[in-house]
């Protein structure tokens, strides 16, 4: 992260209530009780069948990559015109059936039509749906209509391809709310009340694009989740990058002599699906005033909870690069 000039807000542990209810609230919150209580009923039953699907996911891609070979496998390679010659082994190509090449990313799926979207997304995922599953087609319909590229696509679809599909829109519509609340009361003035915050943003890099942590299941990412830590070169010795994984929200700074291509074919040949990785998925520099705005709101409560990234659990993977990211 370049040094900003903004403002760090105090992380404390408790925040207690200033006041307690009102009498005349109280039936209002036993109703509220009850509510809480049927979304977490739901919840639950989501993450057992996220569980079972993930287990499902397993048999079917042993069955897929042993009975249909390696016809069937995502093969990508390092373009030859990357900006220095490969020298890392992990980083010259990748064969997996899950990751897609960056020119399927880039493809609209208005461009694709929805017939052929789930064409791809059956072949990739070895599924054999077909149109008149309830509520694919709405589902498919609605990234036409948001203009979703396909790399966006597959990874909002994917955590819950395996999934009943009539509820899809309301449980994304929920866990976006829930996000959003989330962070909201975690900031309380210039005080961090709940320090124990997920990131904002994940790399999915099976899609290629930087997602909400929200569009996959937490339960997925938590477990799954790799985050990279690298010394930052000196600006003469950076580029910035405009790319279409983070939706070119913001440049990407990356020492000169690397791409992000070979480095994702490197974190994917080490196991990787999730990734964090700061300047991908925490917001950087902005184009004008609005952008810089919304940067230094985000980073009021992003970098001072960072910390949480890199302790998602005892066995999490970490990917240290000492001498400059890739390198």
């Amino acid at each position: 992260m370049d040094r900003q000039e903004i403002s760090f807000v105090t992380v404390v542990d408790d925040a207690k209530p200033a006041t307690g209810p009102a009498d005349h609230d109280v039936q209002h919150i036993a109703e509220s009780s009850e509510t809480e209580e049927q979304e977490r009923e739901r919840k639950i039953d989501e993450r057992r069948a996220l569980r079972k699907a993930a287990k499902e996911k397993v048999a079917r891609s042993k069955f897929w990559n042993q009975n249909i070979g390696t016809s069937a496998k995502t093969i990508f390679t390092s373009k030859p015109e990357t900006l220095r010659p490969i020298e890392i082994h992990k980083q010259l190509s990748y064969h997996g059936s899950d990751a897609i090449p960056q020119d399927l990313a880039n493809k609209k799926c208005a461009v694709i039509g929805v017939e052929e979207l789930l064409r791809e997304l059956n072949s990739i995922i070895g599924t054999a749906y077909t149109l008149d599953t309830p509520s694919l087609r709405d589902i498919l319909q609605m990234c036409i209509a948001k203009e979703h590229d396909f790399g966006t696509a597959y990874g909002y679809l994917r955590p819950r391809w395996l999934l009943n599909f009539t509820d899809f829109a309301r449980y994304m519509e929920s866990y976006e709310q829930d996000d959003k609340t989330m962070r909201e009361r975690a900031l309380q003035g210039d005080h961090i009340v709940n320090p124990n915050l997920p990131p904002r943003r994940v790399w999915d890099l099976f899609s290629n694009r930087v997602l909400p942590f929200w569009v996959a299941s937490s339960w997925v990412v938590e477990r799954q989740l790799w985050a990279v830590s690298h010394s930052w070169m000196s600006p003469d010795k950076r580029q910035y990058v405009w790319t279409e994984i983070n939706g070119r929200q913001w440049s990407v700074p990356i020492p000169d002599d690397i791409d992000l291509p070979q480095l994702r074919i490197e974190l994917l040949n080490l196991g990787a699906e999730y990734v964090w990785l700061d300047v991908l998925c925490l917001r950087q520099n902005g184009r004008d005033k609005a952008e810089v705005k919304l940067q230094q709101e985000e980073w009021k409560l992003d970098v001072p909870t960072i910390g949480r990234v890199y302790h998602q659990g005892a066995n999490q993977p970490i990917v240290c690069y000492y001498s400059g990211l890739g390198r």
